[in-house]
């Protein structure tokens, strides 16, 4: 030890004993210093940003921890109950050519979402959609779904993620063209195709370019 000052607070952590030696293994002097300052810091701001007292601090992280497990226990509740109602709309929409479904492109569902500046749960929804529909699109009359979710606040802008859904040929042939409508790039297999893009302000061009890519498919079969 080179200095006496780096003996102080010396606190033994482990013994190895082996044939005519023993390892003592020990953190001391400044180290231990600087260790007990850092852990007497953390708390002090755990202190004060959850509101509670050192001893108290254990018990407030479990309350948090139990509330974010219920809010996100409601969150996937709500999100599927969202899912049933826009799925159900687009179902009826593919029957009688109305919510989804667009004059200009009658062979597409249609759906945008702004999912607000947390961007949280589109995912969940992306797919619970796309899943909902799977019968609708099987059995429909050469539809796909286009789904474009924005994650921005503003309505209708902003980057985000888009999903193109249905029967694995239309998909192949619209998939392609709504990336390239917005910009973005993605990537899938047999019925689904997902992707991101910087900008979904023309997710109405993206949704024309996927109607006009199925009737050239229709048209060449």
């Amino acid at each position: 030890m080179s200095n006496i000052r780096r003996g102080v607070g010396t606190t033994p952590r482990q013994v190895e004993r082996a044939k005519g030696h023993s390892k003592v293994f020990f953190v001391c002097g400044t180290a231990l210093l600087d260790l007990l300052g850092g852990l007497a810091g953390r708390e002090a701001a755990l202190v004060g940003r959850l509101s509670a007292g050192p001893s108290d601090l254990l018990g407030r992280v479990d309350d948090l921890g139990a509330r974010a497990r219920h809010a996100e226990k409601q969150s996937a509740a709500l999100t599927a109950e969202v899912v049933a109602l826009v799925a159900a709309s687009l179902a009826a929409g593919a029957q009688e050519g109305g919510y989804g479904v667009s004059a200009a492109a009658p062979r597409v569902l249609a759906c945008h979402r702004t999912l607000g500046s947390s961007g949280g749960g589109g995912g969940d929804f992306a797919k619970g959609l796309a899943s909902a529909l799977d019968p609708a699109l099987a059995a429909g009359k050469g539809r796909v779904l286009v789904l474009t979710l924005a994650d921005g606040a503003e309505p209708g802008a902003g980057p985000g993620s888009f999903l193109v859904a249905g029967p694995p040929a239309l998909v192949a042939a619209a998939a392609p063209a709504v990336a390239s409508s917005l910009g973005g790039r993605g990537g899938g297999k047999g019925d689904r195709f997902q992707g991101k893009a910087p900008d979904l302000a023309k997710h109405a061009e993206a949704e024309a370019a996927a109607e006009a890519a199925i009737a050239a498919l229709l048209a060449g079969s």
